[in-house]
């Protein structure tokens, strides 16, 4: 077996370090480029995060410059596995619409042997916020009137709304209009692909559904569970209303939140020791403020205490 000669063991060497520039370049590439979209991901979340809080401090009417930046900065390292992350911008400019920018500096391994030391990565977000334009919800309505007579997050404002008996169509003072259209309890009927839910929006007419029972495709136990006191719900409100029976409606006016404290809609849908007897019918809680993240935005004000927020790509 031929060896190799000095001059050759030297040009060998050469060649090694040549490729071993090469090796490493191709190896900055895969474990540098990996750190850096994994810090873009870490980014983002931390930016939507940001966007999204800082959105909801602002339709609760906390929008301070402080406030906003300590929200953001606790959400954008809280999001960062190292937590090496700054928050760079928050941009207030438009109305009802939030934008954060944030940053990293990322100080590579592999990637300063081809004079690349570090890298800034970056990645933004904005959220917008404002009334709701519509949703889907549990198929019921209540009056805006019930609304209006009781005092927004109060923990004794309770209201106790639908009818009583069959006879009281209104769940509001006495004198006190618009009442539940006659031969309904507020129910609405339900959408054909989803059980006991229906889609709305402000502006729209909605269909009752007649009787003392709950609509059909509404199971008493899905209704139960999603009444449960101390959940909140978001129901529609309504401000008038046409026809009778089967051809009643009621004009969506808006959405609010009720906290439910009790129910009585049926003798085997109620709440634990709730009074239920004969055709008794009745739904209590007190209404509360409340972001509804799956509702749509729509260009209307928040009169009843609610607001949608999401993020706009």
């Amino acid at each position: 077996m031929r060896r190799l000669n000095d001059s050759e063991r030297g040009a060998s060497a050469v060649v090694v370090a040549i490729l071993m520039v090469t090796l490493l370049g191709f190896s900055a590439l895969a474990v540098d480029l990996n750190a850096l979209w994994w810090d873009k991901q870490e980014l983002q979340n931390g930016a939507d995060a940001s966007a999204l809080a800082i959105a909801t401090d602002c339709a609760h009417g906390s929008c301070g410059t402080t406030t906003n930046q300590a929200t953001a900065d606790r959400l954008t390292k809280g999001n960062k596995q190292d937590a090496n992350a700054t928050v760079d911008r928050i941009d207030l400019s438009q109305p009802h619409r939030v934008t954060v920018t944030v940053g990293s500096l990322r100080d590579h391994w592999l990637a300063p042997v081809l004079g690349i030391d570090a890298s800034t990565v970056r990645a933004a977000a904005s959220a917008v916020w404002g009334g709701v334009g519509g949703a889907t919800t549990l198929p019921l309505i209540l009056s805006q009137c019930e609304f209006e007579r009781t005092v927004l997050d109060s923990p004794t404002g309770i209201v106790r709304v639908f009818g009583k008996t069959k006879d009281d169509k209104t769940g509001c003072r006495l004198g006190q209009t618009p009442h539940f259209v006659a031969g309904g309890f507020g129910w609405l009927k339900t959408n054909t692909l989803e059980a006991c839910r229906t889609t709305l929006s402000v502006d729209d007419w909605a269909s009752s559904s007649t009787g003392n029972t709950t609509p059909d495709g509404c199971p008493g136990d899905l209704l139960k569970k999603a009444l449960t006191p101390g959940n909140e719900v978001l129901v529609p409100l309504f401000d008038a209303t046409g026809g009778t029976g089967n051809n009643g409606t009621y004009h969506v006016a808006g959405y609010a939140a009720l906290k439910v404290t009790a129910f009585c809609l049926t003798n085997f849908v109620a709440s634990t020791g709730a009074d239920c007897t004969g055709s008794v019918r009745w739904l209590e809680g007190r209404f509360v403020s409340y972001v509804a993240t799956d509702a749509v935005r729509g260009d209307v004000p928040d009169h009843f205490g609610t607001v949608t927020i999401s993020l706009d790509r």
